[in-house]
């Protein structure tokens, strides 16, 4: 948080070919950082899957490498990814030639702890149930389209509540995104098969 707060601008980067919870974590993060009145942008190597068109602010992603090489970040976020290769970006971040702070922020067991700050839950269902609590922790305030994204992801990475990473935890944070207004119908019309990993 002492990061994000003195940083004048931060670039949100989800991994390549993304799925709902990257693109769910990063759009969540990036509505939360405009509460905040933070300069960010949101980044992919590689287009979002069209069946995710509908979500809450992805119109924002954007994919030119460009995006990151021509502006100076203070703050490097990478969401859901083990490594910078996996996310894809493993040169591009190498060519960057000033001085930023790379956070980390995972799920999966494969995470190489990459970033000069690491948030890494393996026994998280998905990065937007990490994501969820760091913005409740953080007092941000919830709206029904940063629980719509959030929701999202956890919906992705559990198989819509059926698979052996549905914790109670989960359960929990899927039913406190309801309340706050989650659109789980939207999110039930793509077909999970598809957008999990």
């Amino acid at each position: 948080k002492s990061a994000i707060e003195s940083a004048n601008n931060i670039a949100i980067i989800c991994h390549k070919n993304p799925d709902g919870d990257a693109l769910g974590a990063s759009t969540a993060l990036n509505a939360a950082l405009k509460q905040w009145q933070k300069k960010n942008t949101l980044f992919c190597i590689t287009p979002a899957p069209e069946y995710f068109n509908w979500l809450p602010k992805l119109n924002e992603l954007q994919i030119d490498e460009a995006t990151i090489k021509n502006n100076h970040f203070d703050v490097i976020i990478v969401l859901d990814s083990g490594s910078l290769p996996y996310a894809g970006i493993d040169k591009l971040i190498k060519s960057l030639d000033y001085r930023f702070t790379l956070i980390n922020i995972d799920h999966h067991n494969s995470n190489t702890l990459y970033g000069d700050l690491n948030y890494v839950n393996k026994n998280s269902s998905s990065t937007c149930e990490i994501i969820y609590e760091l913005l409740r922790h953080w007092k941000v305030h919830m709206n029904k389209d940063m629980a719509t994204c959030l929701l999202n992801g956890i919906m992705t990475d559990t198989g819509m509540l059926t698979n052996p990473a549905t914790s109670d935890n989960a359960l929990k944070i899927a039913s406190d995104l309801m309340n706050f207004g989650a659109n789980i119908y939207k999110i039930s019309q793509y077909k999970i098969g598809r957008a999990s990993s």
